[in-house]
């Protein structure tokens, strides 16, 4: 393509409502947002197309050319004569380029001219979106057919975006047919034809660009993930993009269900591609503690940045770290981190469970260790519970995850046990809450599951999987946990006395169950929320 012009059609009559190309969309007038989008995309030459002089000032005020005409209708005269007179014929292609689309980038528009200018056949291009719809009918035949879902048709509906005419199109007779070809815009396709489309425009101008970057599988879990989801639901006015390694597949496979937008990279890349690739307002890392090199490195860029989690260097010069599983360390006082429970937000099933009334009888006890379990604490604790006579008449809830590799070996636990009571395997369970809440105890590991338990004022016993669990102390230093830090030798005979201790002593229980009953969780999200927006 030798050269292209692009002609900006800013017509008064026949704007969406009075006044709107000179109004401020943002921090800009419609038509300086277009004016601006027309000159990014390097054109040979901008013509603006108006009847109106405030137009032409600022068409002036840009340094462009412009063809004034009163009498002008794009919807009814023939505009193109007058505007042939205006035009070289030495331009290859015509673009007009509509105001009324200010989403569309301009990355999409110099694509569409670059294809264009490799067909042959076709003398227009014409901006269209794809459209699902269905079709109404008077009768149905049945109502189960009525109230059915229906597959939906799909149909192709122009968009006022942009139009690519070639120039020897133009110069024909205005009557003379065109072979058009309808490029499909990939998305940002809203159209301005009211005040309610103004407002959301106005609205999606406005969001910013926020990175989740993330980890989870079957040694880390998955509690990173839902984490995230969980925050950008509640942050809707922007938009979201996850980053994750190409090794979580776990994590890939969740975000992909739940319809949001994920690349996965190799380790050593991710960095540079969250900088170049996607080039966000902010990045939120929920990958456990990060490294200064990292941070560095996004902030140089401009990026803001926020850590869950974060005992590392990067955790120094992040923007603002949430690390709720933690209490603040004494004599070490940071300006840019929040520490407690008071920053932990439950999932969405709990906003509809009520938490546990105290039972003076213990009926049920609930077993759950994490989405693997790694050192298999869920059989280590079932054989030493077949111990304790006092309780064989308690029913035991053994909840496993999706990455639990010891199922055949509790299988065959639970057959042999001989109890006098129930023992229910719940495998891949989607709501917790509904296991909780007919459990009076619990002996669980020490990660987001203890929040969950205090909230249903569950009393506790603890087990930590690893080293860095031992170091969740935002919970157990609460008084409804009783924690027996890593498994070791004695941890069996601990287990079992401090169980009987609950079972037997109802004061003693009920106290801890007080405890965790005078906990708030209650506006925990919008706190978070809140640091999020404040970086934006």
């Amino acid at each position: 393509m030798k050269s292209a012009l692009c002609v900006i059609t800013a017509v008064k009559k026949n704007v969406a409502f009075p006044d709107d190309l000179i109004k401020r969309l943002g921090e800009k007038s419609l038509i300086q947002l277009t004016i601006d989008k027309a000159i990014s995309l390097r054109i040979s030459d901008i013509l603006v197309l108006t009847d109106s002089q405030e137009i032409i000032q600022i068409a002036k005020f840009n340094g462009l050319d412009y063809v004034y005409d009163s009498k002008i209708d794009l919807e009814t005269s023939d505009f193109t004569t007058n505007l042939k007179n205006h035009i070289s014929r030495e331009y290859d292609v015509v673009l007009f380029l509509s105001p009324y689309t200010p989403l569309v980038l301009p990355n999409e528009i110099s694509s569409a001219l670059s294809e264009f200018a490799t067909m042959n056949g076709f003398d227009a291009l014409v901006s269209v979106r794809e459209e699902s719809y269905f079709d109404f009918t008077f009768s149905w035949s049945n109502l189960k057919r009525f109230l059915s879902d229906r597959k939906p048709k799909s149909r192709l509906i122009e968009v006022s975006a942009f139009k690519i005419v070639r120039m020897e199109a133009l110069q024909r007779s205005s009557m003379a047919t065109l072979k058009c070809f309808p490029y499909l815009l990939s998305t940002n396709t809203l159209e301005i034809k009211s005040h309610q489309d103004w407002w959301v425009c106005e609205k999606l101008l406005r969001r910013k660009r926020i990175v989740f970057r993330i980890i989870g599988d079957s040694k880390i879990g998955m509690g990173h993930v839902y984490r995230s989801l969980a925050i950008a639901h509640s942050i809707s006015d922007h938009e979201v993009i996850f980053v994750t390694s190409e090794k979580c597949e776990e994590a890939i496979k969740t975000i992909t269900s739940k319809d949001y937008d994920i690349y996965s990279y190799p380790e050593l890349q991710i960095a540079h591609n969250i900088i170049h690739q996607l080039q966000p307002d902010l990045v939120i890392n929920d990958i456990l503690s990060t490294d200064f090199e990292y941070v560095n490195e996004l902030k140089k860029s401009g990026i803001r940045v926020l850590n869950f989690e974060d005992l590392g260097p990067g955790a120094e010069i992040a923007d603002m770290v949430v690390n709720e599983l933690f209490e603040p360390p004494p004599n070490k006082p940071s300006q840019n981190t929040r520490w407690g429970y008071q920053f932990y937000f439950l999932r969405n099933e709990f906003e509809f469970v009520s938490p546990n009334i105290f039972k003076e009888q213990v009926g049920s006890i609930l077993l759950t260790f994490g989405g693997s379990d790694p050192n298999n604490l869920t059989c280590l604790v079932l054989k030493a519970l077949t111990k304790i006579k006092e309780i064989s008449h308690i029913d035991i809830s053994v909840i496993i995850g999706p990455s639990f590799k010891w199922k055949s070996e509790l299988d065959r636990l639970v057959g042999s046990l001989g109890l006098n009571a129930r023992v229910d395997i719940f495998e891949n369970v989607s709501t917790i809450s509904e296991q909780m809440a007919n459990s009076d105890i619990a002996i669980c590991s020490n990660g987001r599951t203890t929040f969950e338990l205090a909230y249903m004022n569950i009393p506790s016993i603890v087990i930590c999987q690893n080293i860095r669990e031992e170091t969740h102390n935002s919970m157990i230093s609460t008084g409804g946990f009783i924690n027996l830090g890593l498994y070791g030798n004695d941890t069996e005979n601990r287990l079992i006395s401090n169980l009987l201790r609950l079972v037997r002593d109802t004061k003693y229980r009920k106290s801890k169950f007080e405890s965790l009953k005078e906990l708030n969780f209650e506006g925990n999200l919008s706190r978070v929320t809140s640091l999020i927006e404040g970086l934006l």
